[in-house]
């Protein structure tokens, strides 16, 4: 169980928060940021990650329209295995099936 310094006294003037209320503002602090500074971008009435991700989906979205694929699906869960046991799932960008029934996989990098 925790104990606090019985040498340390409490701050005068200072309010109690709630932990709920302290997370939540913990929360916007760190996720004001990328790590790799992209942009969230809206393309379809979708969000997507960055624009990059955003731009794919739109060139997909056309080879839809020119019969090139027929589908496609996004953030697809693949599970990892070896040797019939369950490693980690992996969550792959894009994936599209063409006119001849393969599955193309996408993953967007810069």
């Amino acid at each position: 169980m925790f104990k606090p310094d019985p040498k340390l006294k409490p701050i005068e003037g200072a309010t109690k928060v709630p932990a709920s209320s302290y997370r939540q503002m913990g929360l916007k602090a760190f996720r004001t940021k990328s790590k790799y500074k992209n942009v969230s971008t809206e393309y379809g009435e979708k969000k997507y990650d960055s624009k990059l991700e955003a731009k794919v989906a739109q060139d997909l979205g056309w080879q839809i329209k020119s019969g090139d694929i027929l589908k496609w699906e996004r953030q697809v869960k693949i599970p990892l295995r070896v040797n019939g046991v369950f490693i980690a799932n992996y969550y792959i960008d894009f994936i599209a099936t063409d006119k001849h029934g393969q599955r193309i996989y996408i993953k967007s990098r810069a």
